[in-house]
């Protein structure tokens, strides 16, 4: 393909899976608008429902995101672990506030509700 400046050599499948990889990226960006994310390893597309205006500080850990809900307006305070568990679901109201330091697992399942403050460690 003469012409195109980013070809440079690469087959049509590399080019496609760039492309794949970049509209990924996209709609990773287009949630993360909604929340803020310092949390590392925190992906707003992997949860089962993520509410606008979820806020993941620095350091916060997720375990089997699929399985979690958060409603809107939550804040997940700095070193925080939400442990997911794969039969049962976790489930956290609008309105909610998580301390730092917080380690929530949902084994037995877990249902935290509305306009609840957790506090930290």
């Amino acid at each position: 393909m003469p012409g195109l400046p980013f070809y440079n050599g690469m087959s049509l499948k590399m080019i496609e899976k760039v492309v794949d990889a970049l509209k990924e990226t996209l709609d990773e960006d287009r949630t993360t608008k909604e929340n803020r994310v310092t949390g590392q390893g925190v992906r707003p597309g992997q949860f089962c429902r993520l509410g606008r205006n979820v806020v993941f500080e620095r350091g916060v850990l997720v375990f089997h995101p699929e399985n979690i809900e958060i409603g809107e307006n939550v804040y997940i305070g700095h070193a925080t672990i939400l442990k997911g568990y794969y039969k049962n679901k976790m489930i956290v109201g609008d309105h909610t506030w998580i301390g730092a330091q917080c380690f929530l697992h949902s084994a037995g399942g877990l249902r935290i509700g509305r306009a609840v403050g957790i506090g930290p460690k």
